[in-house]
């Protein structure tokens, strides 16, 4: 895993200073690190090995170590977001197929009960969630959405959530644009941008 480009701070070193340290590695598949400032001002990576999610700690943001454990059971969904909520908790968001769940905890390590926070449309697929709290009563998520038999990312799409509360979420109405596994970055109270991978819009399937 390279700096994540999920964590605002690893955008902004990889942008200024122009390079890539690796923080750890091991012979398993890891994906989607997502990093959260906490309140003493040391850094937490959740990382997805598959359809489970594990997390590293961090003084510095640059060097990491493993904690113990698991913060998602295997099976119980990957591909974390996360963000911290007004009151500080930390509320992590992981997907299986066609749901994305929630589950807030006290200590960021133990995540028990997952709830629904946005179901997929008939013969449709959600993952990769992206969100950021903007202000106390406003929460933003980027996510992807796609037909559920279309391998590969040529017909995602990114639509866009919003919440009140960081566990109550409402799907907006149309899509965002074309793109898979949206990073969500917010400028300031009116202003954000959504990054995306995959091909370009003029390479895309309209077969569909």
């Amino acid at each position: 895993i390279r700096r994540p480009p999920r964590s605002t701070q690893g955008v902004s070193s990889a942008a200024s200073d122009v390079y890539k340290r690796q923080v750890y590695m091991e012979n398993q598949g890891l994906t989607d690190p997502v990093v959260l400032q906490l309140s003493d001002g040391s850094h937490r990576m959740y990382i997805s090995r598959g359809a489970s999610v594990f997390s590293a700690l961090s003084i510095d943001g640059t060097s990491f170590s493993v904690e113990n454990g698991m913060r998602v059971e295997e099976g119980k969904g990957g591909v974390p977001g996360a963000l911290l909520m007004s009151d500080g908790s930390p509320i992590i968001f992981v997907c299986r197929r066609d749901v994305i769940y929630r589950s807030v905890s006290k200590n960021g390590l133990d995540f028990t009960d997952f709830e629904i926070a946005l179901e997929a449309p008939e013969g449709k697929m959600i993952c990769d969630p992206s969100p950021e709290r903007i202000r106390d009563n406003l929460y933003l998520m980027a996510y992807k959405e796609k037909p559920e038999d279309v391998k590969g990312p040529h017909e995602d799409y990114v639509r866009i959530a919003t919440s009140k509360d960081g566990i109550n979420w409402q799907k907006q109405d149309g899509a965002v644009g074309s793109g898979s596994v949206p990073a969500l970055l917010i400028l300031d109270k009116l202003n954000w941008k959504v990054y995306v991978s995959g091909p370009p819009p003029h390479a895309r399937s309209h077969g569909r």
